[in-house]
């Protein structure tokens, strides 16, 4: 499987970006409407900053302020823009730049547990577990499942390991996009926040600097 495949789309990518997912990686998507999207490297993406070839959308092309930044991005250390980068308003539609979170980095931001809204039923307080299968050909069970699929749910925990499969079943032709879809529907239906999720990133990140 192709590296590219192990991690986000560029159009999850970007939403995510949109809702305000900290954009610290591994991998990024440089999504420039001229041409196809390029898939980088943290390295190689600093490397572009320090080289003056990708532009921070912070400023209007046609501000003395943005011909200052061109002039000075030569002589500035990559690290130092690609830590401006990450401080940047990333709601901005106009970044072409967007983490391709990968498998592993979009499974420590997704929860395991969820109680909350669409999962709850009246006078009930069960919770529901994150639970998530690659769809074989040969393991198709499911009628709406697309063959060679993976698919992601939070199923209601009553005792039974098998739970019940509610209608918000998500799939993905990776497994990284139906992560990222997920991540997404939790989002935009305020099941959980972009807070919490920069919170779980970070606090795993520092745990693994600290390994």
């Amino acid at each position: 499987m192709k590296l590219e495949d192990q991690v986000c789309n560029p159009t999850m990518a970007k939403i995510l970006r949109e809702l305000n997912i900290h954009q610290e990686a591994n991998f990024y998507w440089f999504i420039n409407d001229d041409s196809e999207p390029e898939f980088l490297t943290k390295d190689a993406l600093i490397e572009l900053f320090s080289e003056g070839l990708v532009d921070l959308a912070v400023e209007d092309a046609g501000s003395p302020s943005y011909f200052e930044y061109r002039q000075d991005a030569a002589e500035r250390a990559g690290n130092e823009l690609f830590d401006l980068f990450l401080k940047e308003n990333h709601a901005d539609k106009d970044n072409p730049i967007s983490a391709a979170f990968t498998v592993a980095e979009l499974g420590v931001m997704l929860p395991e547990w969820i109680n909350h809204g669409e999962w709850k039923r009246a006078g009930e307080h069960h919770t529901h577990r994150l639970s998530q299968w690659h769809n074989v050909p040969e393991q198709s069970f499911l009628p709406f499942m697309t063959k060679d699929s993976y698919m992601i749910v939070y199923r209601r925990d009553m005792g039974d390991p098998a739970g019940e499969i509610p209608d918000n079943c998500l799939q993905g032709s990776t497994e990284a996009e139906a992560r990222a879809g997920m991540l997404i529907h939790l989002l935009e239906n305020k099941i959980i926040t972009a807070e919490e999720v920069n919170q779980r990133a970070s606090t795993n990140g520092q745990k693994e600097r600290e390994a």
